[in-house]
């Protein structure tokens, strides 16, 4: 357990380094799919959550950080702790713990929050493109199953009958207005 913990100081501690370092500079989300598609306040967020570090390493209380930064006491507590951060102070872990990938590929992330994409699963690397299937192998092979009952199919099947109902059911046209869907078996 004190393992643990000297980890987890040792990843914040550098996380607070890097942003020191860089303030609020969003450099980093280019490893990633997207650039994590920020949204404007995503990044409005990171800058507030930046200047809130700066100004605690220079002794800043919560309050005078609050005002300054026009957020409640809390979040500025919150980030100041780094127990509750914006969108894309997670990506910045996931980079810090991660590093850059191989050239011409970013990190995917296979699992996010709900509502706001913070990054909470495995994250595997993807070329930029596509170009070959060895390219697709690639992305598959860094895919763990969720359950053992797909052993009885390769993975290089299942993306193909995935790849099958994608495309079959892309050319049907829209059927009316409801919100009917069809499931079939």
């Amino acid at each position: 357990m004190e393992g643990a913990s000297l980890c987890m100081e040792t990843e914040k501690e550098r996380l607070v380094a890097y942003v020191l370092e860089h303030g609020d500079n969003i450099e980093f989300t280019r490893h990633f799919w997207n650039g994590c598609e920020p949204l404007e306040a995503d990044v409005i967020q990171y800058h507030k959550f930046t200047q809130a570090l700066q100004m605690t390493h220079s002794g800043e209380d919560p309050d005078s950080i609050s005002l300054d930064l026009e957020t409640s006491v809390t979040t500025a507590r919150n980030w100041r702790a780094l127990s509750k951060m914006p969108k894309l102070s997670h990506f910045l872990k996931a980079f810090l713990n991660l590093g850059a990938p191989t050239n011409g590929r970013v990190w995917l992330t296979l699992e996010q929050s709900h509502g706001y994409a913070v990054p909470v699963g495995q994250f595997i690397q993807v070329p930029t493109t596509i170009q070959t299937w060895e390219d697709v192998d690639l992305v598959l092979s860094q895919i763990k199953p969720m359950r053992d009952e797909t052993t009885k199919f390769t993975k290089p099947h299942l993306f193909g009958f995935l790849l099958g109902i994608i495309i079959g059911d892309a050319h049907k046209p829209k059927q009316g207005t409801g919100t009917d869907i069809s499931i079939w078996y």
